[in-house]
């Protein structure tokens, strides 16, 4: 019987993963290290590059019969590079189906790349890195001061062995298990001492007898990305329209819309509501966010509406899908502007109406609107 303990807080705590039962390991399941150095006479499969996985541009698959066979069966279908980038990306906050996707293959297939404990030999993953193309190590670098260790051994006598996962939990995936967890044998399971609950005595002062109102959505998201301090950016993503409101709905927004949003209002000196100038991202900032967007869209799935106006659309059919955003509330504030739904399609928003003018609405919202209207292209039929 095995030993599990609570799952640990993900990578973002906006989407903790569900904790699955662990099933126990047989002594023999447990393959030998592979020495230094080693090269697996797996398949050639197709790496993608980190353009590729900025683009979401899923690599060639590799076909079934061009892997190499080892006793009459196919052997993994992940190279010695590719499992190490699965394991890298892990790290990273993928999910299995998501690594999966990238390869061509199960998300079975990249769940047992992760966990590297079935492999014959075991992969050493502190060489992923050394496996990979460096770019990786920049834009993907080791979480938590090591190299990625997904897997320890841990080594409890002469005849018993255990392994432990030791990567950060990852969020939205269905195959995601045995988050750091010990399995072992021989080994009764023990149950966790509760904690002490303290009692709020009346000598305490007044602020620590009430909760502080938890963080925002946002919050949770900024304090959830690695290496860099995007928290202190709170009050200006909030100034430039990105917020807990719309934070999903931005997430699921098209690569290169979402790189043109950050280029133009987060990136270096943007301009502000008021016109003026203000400090944004560093470029290494802004690689983040862009990062930790794509892997937040992966948690919240699609959008129950297409993200773009139909053709023909009124004004306030218009507002009322920008982008997934509902903007129907600044529909008289466009209207008073001299707009309607046919100038709104045709004509840049932010060049006819200075921003100072358009009252409420936010520089976000203003480029969603610039960005639907050349999507949706000219329309003359379009309505007021």
């Amino acid at each position: 019987m095995g030993i599990r303990t609570p799952s640990v807080t993900s990578l973002n705590p906006l989407f903790p993963a569900s904790p699955t039962p662990a099933m126990p390991l047989r002594q023999d399941d447990l393959e030998e290290l592979a020495p230094p150095g080693y090269e697996s006479d797996t398949s050639d499969t197709a790496l993608p590059t980190c353009e590729d996985l900025r683009l979401d541009r899923p690599v060639a698959r590799t076909p079934r019969s061009a892997h190499a066979r080892r006793n009459g069966r196919p052997v993994k279908a992940l190279n010695r590079p590719a499992r190490a980038i699965c394991r890298i990306l892990a790290a990273h906050g993928w999910s299995n189906p998501a690594l999966g996707a990238v390869f061509g293959v199960s998300g079975e297939t990249a769940r047992r790349a992760v966990r590297n404990v079935l492999y014959s030999p075991r992969d050493r993953v502190e060489e992923d890195y050394d496996r990979v193309d460096p770019e990786f190590r920049v834009l993907y670098p080791p979480v938590g001061g090591s190299n990625n260790g997904l897997t320890a051994v841990l080594q409890i006598g002469p005849n018993l062995r255990a392994y432990r996962r030791t990567d950060p939990a990852v969020e939205g995936d269905d195959d995601a298990e045995d988050d750091e967890e010990i399995q072992c044998l021989g080994i009764k399971r023990r149950g966790q001492k509760p904690q002490p609950l303290q009692a709020i005595t009346g000598n305490q002062d007044s602020d620590t007898q009430h909760q502080r109102p938890p963080p925002s959505r946002l919050a949770l998201f900024l304090q959830s990305v690695p290496d860099v301090n995007l928290s202190q950016h709170l009050p200006f993503l909030e100034s430039q329209g990105l917020n807990s409101a719309n934070l999903h709905t931005v997430a699921l927004w098209p690569a290169d819309a979402i790189q043109h949003m950050i280029e133009v209002l987060l990136l270096g000196t943007p301009p502000a509501r008021d016109g003026r100038r203000v400090n944004g991202l560093t470029a290494t900032e802004a690689v983040w966010l862009e990062v930790e967007l794509r892997r937040l869209r992966r948690s919240v799935g699609g959008l129950a509406q297409p993200m773009s106006p139909p053709s023909g659309a009124t004004l306030r059919q218009f507002l009322r899908n920008v982008l997934g955003l509902d903007l129907s509330c600044h529909h008289d504030l466009i209207v008073s502007q001299g707009l309607d739904g046919h100038s709104i399609r045709t004509l840049c928003l932010a060049e006819v109406v200075p921003l100072s003018k358009l009252g409420d609405m936010t520089p976000l919202e203003v480029l969603a609107v610039e960005i639907a209207r050349i999507w949706c292209g000219n329309d003359n039929g379009a309505k007021s």
